[in-house]
């Protein structure tokens, strides 16, 4: 079975750009992200039988990790840290292997369960789900939401067979059954909605030349759209909108490129922003930062950048076990 964009490696996201999210996902929280310690600790998984939550999250930008945790040999857990300040606040346990992330106007975090066939909903700096979606036919990897509707869109891994087709879901209000968009490829795996409700999707194909593909569902579009983008990507990396771009990463590289839409082709803008690491597995645009989750190394790092203008990373926030998504969710009333 195949398990996600990066856990096909040893070591093993959508910012869901996601990013980066996007897919990781996903949007892009307004503000500036602020500063952090030059290096912030995060510890492995928690030794609550159950999900747990400071009461101060309630009121702080949170910073959300999901940790699939199989170096440890520990469960499942989306880790809750305040942000900018990285101090651990919460843990939520009970999936089947989270994924990407993605988070809503009032600040509500969509967490995929890859392995579990749903995506959950939490309430900022909540313990219990407040929704939860069936997510049929594929395994939910990246999810995004459309701000201007309120819609929330999940993409994810499909069987490995031939000619069969990947698809892209879209719940109307974020409830009920999905209207399924099916694409010319095998998978869908990151995808992120921009400021006028057009969706974007990176995937591949297991037998297309090449093997990398790229699309938009325009607002109120009815079918998926093929876009170049004119650029060599090798694996899909999460999708986000920055504010002004859509903005791709590479998972088997270090670099995020923005891109203009420009009817079926997608127009770089700048050069490479290259992230000094190995890969850029998912990853959360938030004002002038971006947070990256990086399995290529020998442990799997959560870095902070300066965006877009990359290079080294400013902080490096900590280790964790085997990460696979990122979000900010910003405080209600902030």
């Amino acid at each position: 079975m195949k398990t996600g964009s990066g856990f096909i490696r040893a070591l093993s996201v959508c910012l869901t750009v996601g990013m980066l999210t996007s897919c990781d996902a996903s949007q892009s929280p307004v503000g500036p992200a602020g500063a952090m310690p030059q290096s912030v600790s995060v510890g492995g998984h928690s030794a609550h039988a159950r999900s747990w939550m400071l009461p101060e999250a309630k009121s702080d930008d949170l910073l959300y990790l999901s940790d699939r945790g199989n170096n440890s040999g520990l469960g499942s857990d989306v880790l809750v840290y305040s942000y900018p300040k990285a101090k651990l606040v919460g843990t939520l346990i009970g999936f089947a292997s989270p994924a990407g992330m993605c988070t809503d106007g009032n600040g509500d975090v969509w967490i995929t369960n890859f392995d579990g066939g749903t995506i959950v909903e939490y309430a900022h700096g909540g313990t219990e789900p407040i929704s939860t979606l069936k997510v049929p036919n594929i395994f939910p990897q990246g999810c995004s939401i459309d701000r201007t509707s309120g819609n929330l869109a999940v993409v994810g891994y499909g069987p490995e067979k031939p000619n069969v087709p990947g698809r892209i879901l879209v719940y109307a209000g974020a409830t009920g059954t999905p209207q399924v968009y099916r694409v010319r490829f095998g998978e869908t795996s990151f995808c992120g909605y921009d400021n006028k409700g057009n969706l974007f999707i990176d995937g591949f194909g297991y037998y297309e030349k090449p093997s990398f593909a790229f699309g938009e569902i325009p607002k109120g579009g009815a079918t998926f759209k093929r876009i170049s983008l004119r650029h060599s990507i090798g694996y899909p990396g999460p999708v986000q909108w920055d504010g002004k771009y859509v903005a791709v990463g590479a998972d088997d590289s270090n670099y995020i490129n923005r891109y203009a839409i420009r009817g079926d082709r997608a127009v770089q803008v700048g050069g490479n922003i290259v992230l000094d690491g190995m890969y850029v597995n998912a990853a959360w645009i938030h004002g002038s930062k971006v947070i990256v989750t990086d399995r290529g190394n020998s442990i799997s790092q959560v870095l902070l950048y300066d965006y877009p203008a990359g290079g080294q990373p400013v902080r490096t926030i900590g280790n964790l076990d085997e990460q696979s998504g990122v979000t900010v969710s910003l405080a209600p009333h902030k």
